[in-house]
Parts: structure tokens; C-alpha cells; sequence
């Protein structure tokens, strides 16, 4: 099964970085999800990316598909910031 890298925007607002896995009964397994948030850098806006739920061990959830209001693939520097994160590994 592969996990293609995209950024999520969920109902709830989040908009989230995941590898991403379609499920059958319309669910979706996330691993190592990363909300994506602004933040701002001497008055400038950039982002930042930090666990998506940091109170559990847990490195994959599954969620319903009908949570998700699209789907987007990353920009690549984005997508290199989150599989080092993800993986521990610099890219």
C-alpha cells in the first residue's frame, strides 16, 4: 500500500501535512500527521509544523474520509521540511 504525501484541509479548519493511505468504508489512515500553522517571524508570517495530536504515542490515526474538505499535494520544500520531521532523517 503506498502512502502519497499531501496536505489536508479539514473540516475543523486544521490544515494538516500526512502521508496518506485510502482505506475501504470511506476512511483515511494518517501517518505522522503535522498540523501546519502561521506563525510569525521579526513581523514576517511563515509556518510551522508541530504533531498533530502531541498527547499521543501514536504515529498513525484513521479518521473518516468526510472530514476532509480537500486534498492538495505540497510544495516541495514543505514536503522535504515534513518527511525530515517525520522520519528523523535530513533530506
Amino acid at each position: 500500500m503506498s502512502k502519497e504525501c499531501c496536505v489536508l484541509k479539514l473540516d475543523s479548519g486544521e490544515e494538516i501535512i500526512s502521508r496518506v493511505v485510502e482505506l475501504p468504508s470511506d476512511k483515511i489512515a494518517l501517518d505522522h500527521p503535522m498540523v501546519i500553522q502561521v506563525i510569525m517571524q521579526q513581523g514576517t508570517p511563515g509556518f510551522g509544523m508541530m504533531p498533530w495530536l502531541m498527547a499521543s504515542e501514536d504515529t498513525e490515526f484513521i479518521i473518516d474520509s468526510n472530514r476532509v474538505v480537500t486534498t492538495g499535494k505540497p510544495k516541495k520544500d514543505i514536503e522535504s521540511q515534513y518527511l525530515s520531521a517525520a522520519t528523523g532523517l535530513a533530506l
